[in-house]
C-alpha cells in the first residue's frame, strides 16, 4: 500500500484527498474502496445502528463502527459534505430500529447536532483550501470567525444545485453523443474508458460541475425522455423491496438514495451508477423473494 499518509493528515489543495492518483494509490482495488469511502461509511454506520436487529456478535459491531468512523473522519477531512451523510444513516437506522426511550432521543439529538457540524465544517474548510485529518480540529476552531453562520451563506450552499442549473442554462454547451451515453454507464472508467471523454464536461468554476440535472436539461429531450424512463422503473423496484423487508430493503436503496442526494451538485456520470446498482440489487432481490413465494405455494398445494 504506497499511500500518501502525509497529505491525508495534512495538505492545501481542494479535493487532492479524492484523487486516488495524487494520494498514492495504485492497487485497482483499494483504489475503488477509497472512491466508495462514503457508501462504505453510510451502509457500515447503518448496520451497527440496526445489529440488534440481526443478532450481530460484538466483534462485528466494532468492525462496522470503526469502518463507519473512518470514513467519516476521513471525508471531514477532505471536506465532503457527504460526511454529514454518513452520521445521517446512523440517525435513520436508529430512527427506525431502536425502541423509544429517552436514551435513544438523546442520540438522535447529538447526531443532528453532529450533522449540522460537520456541514459547517466542510464549508469552512473548503473556503479556506485546507483539508486534511490533522486540520479539522483547527476548522472548528476558526471557523467562529468566519460568515459561514451566515444565512445567505448556508442557504446558498444548500441549494447550490438550483444557481447551477440557472447558470448552465444561459450557455449553448456541446457534448459528444459518446459522453451522453456514458455517462449513464455503471461501469468504472478502466472498462467503458470514459476518461476519453472527460474533457468535455462542462464547469462553471473549476470546483463548479453542472449538476446531473442541468446536463440531462443540455443533452436533449432523448435523454431526457431516458432518464425519466430509468427513474420510474427503479424506483418501483426500490419500493417492491421495501415491502418485502424493510431492514433489506433500506440497505439495498442506500445508494439510490445517495444519488438523489448528490445529484445537484454533481455531473450524471459521478452517481448514476449509485442508483443503478440500487435497481439492480432490488430487481435481483424481488425477483428472488417471488421466486420462494411461488415455491411455497406450490409445496403448499402438495
Amino acid at each position: 500500500m504506497n499511500i500518501d499518509f502525509k497529505l491525508i493528515f495534512k495538505n492545501n489543495e481542494y479535493l487532492l484527498m479524492v484523487n486516488s492518483e495524487k494520494m498514492g494509490i495504485s492497487n485497482e482495488l483499494l483504489s475503488m474502496y477509497h472512491k466508495s469511502l462514503i457508501l462504505n461509511g453510510m451502509i457500515s454506520l447503518f448496520l451497527f445502528g440496526s445489529s440488534d436487529k440481526m443478532n450481530l456478535t460484538l466483534q462485528k459491531k466494532i468492525m462496522l463502527l470503526l469502518t463507519g468512523l473512518f470514513s467519516f473522519i476521513f471525508n471531514l477531512g477532505a471536506n465532503s459534505r457527504a460526511s454529514g451523510l454518513i452520521l445521517a444513516s446512523l440517525f435513520l437506522s436508529v430512527m427506525l430500529f431502536r425502541k423509544h426511550t429517552l436514551a435513544k432521543y438523546i442520540i438522535l439529538t447529538i447526531l443532528i447536532f453532529g450533522v449540522l457540524l460537520s456541514y459547517t465544517v466542510v464549508i469552512y474548510g473548503r473556503g479556506v483550501d485546507l483539508q486534511g485529518i490533522g486540520q479539522i480540529l483547527l476548522n472548528i476552531n476558526d471557523m467562529k470567525y468566519s460568515n459561514v453562520f451566515d444565512d445567505n451563506f448556508i442557504i446558498g450552499n444548500v441549494f447550490a444545485g438550483a444557481w447551477t442549473f440557472y447558470e448552465a442554462d444561459r450557455f449553448n454547451d456541446f457534448y459528444p453523443e459518446m459522453y451522453k451515453i456514458l455517462s449513464f454507464s455503471p461501469f468504472p472508467s478502466s472498462i467503458d474508458h470514459f476518461t476519453d471523454y472527460i474533457k468535455y464536461e462542462k464547469r462553471l468554476h473549476e470546483y463548479i460541475p453542472y449538476g446531473a440535472n442541468s446536463e440531462i436539461y443540455k443533452f436533449g429531450l432523448m435523454y431526457i425522455g431516458l432518464y425519466f424512463f430509468l427513474l420510474y422503473v427503479i424506483l418501483r423496484q426500490m419500493n417492491k423491496s421495501l415491502i418485502h423487508n424493510k431492514l433489506v430493503g433500506y440497505l439495498l436503496c442506500a445508494p439510490g438514495y445517495f444519488y438523489f442526494i448528490a445529484n445537484q451538485q454533481y455531473p450524471l456520470r459521478n452517481y448514476f451508477r449509485f442508483f443503478l446498482l440500487s435497481g439492480l440489487l432490488c430487481f435481483v432481490y424481488n425477483n428472488y423473494q417471488k421466486l420462494r413465494k411461488h415455491e411455497g405455494a406450490i409445496f403448499r398445494r402438495n
